[in-house]
C-alpha cells in the first residue's frame, strides 16, 4: 500500500468512528422520548350482507335444483382423469361448501364477499377452465361438459359466466 492509501484508509476509519460516536452520544443523551401516539387501526365498513352470510351460513343453502346440479358435477368429477389432483381437490373443497354451507370458514366468506355461492361457483368454473386449458382446450375432453355445466350454476347465480365455456 502506498502511504497516500494508508492515509485514505485511516482517514475514513476516524470519519467512520467520529460519526457512529456522534449518533450513539445524540442517542443516548436523549432524556425524554416523545410520547408514542397511536392511530387506531383503520377499519373498513363490513358490508351487511357479509355479516349475515357470516353469521347465518345456514341460509346460503341451494336450492334442491342447483344441489341436484352440484352432485351431477361431483358425479362429472369424479370420472374425469383430466383433472389434476390439486384442481380436483379445489373442486371438492367448493363442492363440499356448496353442499353444506356451514362449513364455510368464517375468513373465507369474508373474503369471497355479498355473494359467496357465486363466487365458489366462479371459482369452480375457473378451476375447470385453467384445467382445460392446460390440456389443450380439446373439445372431447371430459372438462368441457363440467364447465359448461358449472356455468349455468354460476349464471344462476348471479356472476358472469367464464368465457371459455360460453356456448
Amino acid at each position: 500500500m502506498k502511504l497516500s492509501d494508508r492515509q485514505r484508509f485511516f482517514a475514513s476509519l476516524l470519519f467512520f468512528v467520529v460519526t457512529l460516536a456522534v449518533v450513539v452520544l445524540s442517542s443516548s443523551s436523549r432524556t425524554g422520548t416523545a410520547p408514542v401516539t397511536t392511530t387506531p387501526a383503520q377499519v373498513l365498513p363490513l358490508d351487511p350482507t357479509v355479516r349475515a352470510n357470516v353469521q347465518n351460513a345456514a341460509e346460503l343453502a341451494l336450492p334442491a335444483d342447483q344441489q341436484e346440479t352440484v352432485r351431477e358435477i361431483q358425479t362429472l368429477l369424479d370420472a374425469c382423469p383430466d383433472f389434476g389432483d390439486q384442481r380436483r381437490g379445489q373442486m371438492q373443497q367448493h363442492i363440499d361448501w356448496l353442499l353444506a354451507p356451514t362449513t364455510i370458514p368464517p375468513d373465507i366468506l369474508l373474503a369471497i364477499g355479498a355473494n359467496p355461492v357465486g363466487r365458489l361457483m366462479l371459482g369452480m368454473a375457473t378451476y375447470t377452465a385453467v384445467e382445460w386449458r392446460l390440456h389443450g382446450s380439446s373439445s372431447d375432453s371430459c372438462l368441457l361438459p363440467i364447465g359448461r355445466l358449472v356455468n349455468t350454476l354460476v349464471a344462476a347465480n348471479g356472476e358472469t359466466p367464464d368465457p371459455a365455456f360460453v356456448q
